[in-house]
């Protein structure tokens, strides 16, 4: 029997929907995933507009918004996030243009001088069968009377007809927003500033409901497989850039590092 983590996440059940191998390596024995220039540079992003909308509405401009920006990538910098990715001179300038075309795309979208926004960055936990379910939500919008879910995507759009997809980490942070405050979400909004494309769904009714069952199973097949202690590999493309690959399906080196408790 494996020992399970006590808190299960969106990501965390994505990744055993995709493989529950990579699950076993990541959340099991937590082994640390590498950064990449596109996570970290998603990372920037979010925090950038993490303190934009921190400020006051009509504080929130572009000239603002690129001040963040250049914050966020100084940190980095400093820190030697990029300097581990091998981020600097030509490397560093293209990834601060890269980021400011982000903020244009973004300022296309929509005018965040105009958006009422409830919380940003806010933890919310769920108790489920058997796990704590948690989660950040990026922004909780007023809007029309109801609350909207908002996440910025810096990567790629969907392919068509698998839209409706990118929309699973959003339905159960809806679900968390539910639970902690009683009142549904009405709808669903993800931003995608590189394309300058917004997919909005709404939420039906008490589906909210239904998105907590679905969790609730995903985390269930998740407590079988460690009863069994069956985590199989689940061989596709995506084998291409999982860290593990390496040793996949196998036990994982001894020195590979790991996340700390």
């Amino acid at each position: 029997m494996v020992q399970l983590p006590a808190t299960a996440s969106s990501s965390a059940l994505e990744t055993y929907e995709k493989c529950p191998r990579a699950y076993r390596y990541q959340y099991v024995e937590r082994l640390q995933t590498a950064q990449s220039v596109p996570a970290l540079t998603g990372d920037l992003f979010h925090g950038a507009l993490e303190h934009l909308f921190e400020a006051d509405p009509a504080d929130r401009t572009m000239d603002l918004a690129r001040t963040l920006i250049a914050d966020q990538v100084d940190a980095a910098v400093a820190d030697g996030r990029l300097a581990a990715l091998e981020v600097t001179g030509t490397a560093l300038e293209n990834l601060r243009e890269d980021l400011d075309q982000l903020l244009v795309g973004y300022f296309t979208l929509e005018d965040p001088t105009t958006i009422d926004v409830e919380s940003v960055e806010e933890w919310f936990d769920l108790e489920m069968e058997n796990v704590r379910f948690v989660g950040r939500l990026d922004r909780v919008d007023r809007e029309g009377g109801g609350i909207v879910i908002v996440d910025y995507k810096t990567g790629k759009l969907p392919r068509d007809g698998y839209e409706d997809g990118a929309f699973a980490g959003l339905r159960r942070y809806a679900m968390l927003y539910e639970h902690k405050t009683g009142i549904a979400p009405k709808a669903l909004r993800l931003h995608y500033p590189r394309f300058r494309v917004t997919l909005d769904r709404p939420i039906a009714p008490r589906s909210v409901v239904v998105f907590k069952q679905k969790a609730e199973a995903a985390w269930m097949q998740i407590v079988k497989a460690a009863d069994a202690d069956d985590f199989p590999k689940k061989p596709g493309p995506l084998c291409n850039w999982c860290d593990f690959q390496a040793f996949c399906p196998g036990e994982p080196p001894a020195d590979f590092p790991r996340k700390s408790r």
